[in-house]
């Protein structure tokens, strides 16, 4: 309740992920982080550098992103909405690259009772995190250079996850089979007296 004031949300848009750096086409979602340098182009007015460093020096990154949770006991509802918290230092020693993989999640619900009907509903699940950062002169920092680069893209895994009811037929089978085992027993402890 409290970081949410101080946050920056991106407005709402539509925007496909698509593919990867291994297929003909991408498209991703990349967000650079700048420390503030004053600029009378813009008009940027920034608090004092010894300021902004002391945040830069043990600081860190917190992004919230909408996700979903599975829930496959539920055929009316089978997804949960969940906040995925992903939170990275930050520092001007260093530049980190953060990259978050979503997955495309297809769930399979067959709800027939005597034939199949079966319904597809695809979702984006949050898939996976990599980490990437590497040292560097505090000068690219002063000059008003990326500390951090945050990309959301399209990971290679596709989740499927399939849910069916139990067909009457099935049903009917396994009832049939049971009484059918059960009269097999009884027969056998009868034959025991009339013997």
């Amino acid at each position: 309740n409290g970081e949410f004031n101080n946050s920056y949300c991106i407005n709402k848009f539509d925007f496909d992920l698509r593919g990867g750096f291994i297929y003909e086409n991408i498209s991703l979602i990349n967000i650079d982080i700048f420390p503030c340098k004053n600029s009378t182009e813009n008009n940027f007015h920034c608090k004092p550098q010894e300021v902004i460093d002391s945040f830069l020096k043990g600081g860190y990154f917190s992004i919230l992103l909408k996700d979903i949770g599975l829930n496959p006991n539920n055929y009316s509802y089978p997804i949960l909405p969940t906040v995925q918290d992903i939170y990275t230092t930050i520092s001007s020693q260093f530049y980190r690259n953060l990259i978050l993989y979503y997955e495309i999640t297809e769930i399979k619900t067959d709800s027939g009772i005597f034939f199949e009907n079966i319904q597809r509903k695809r979702y984006l699940k949050f898939d996976k995190k990599n980490e990437i950062f590497f040292m560097r002169d505090q000068q690219h920092y002063y000059n008003g250079e990326s500390i951090m680069g945050i990309q959301i893209r399209l990971s290679d895994n596709i989740h499927l996850q399939s849910r069916e009811y139990k067909k009457m037929h099935n049903v009917f089978a396994t009832t049939g089979g049971y009484m059918q085992m059960l009269n097999a027993i009884f027969l056998f402890l009868s034959l025991i007296p009339n013997k």
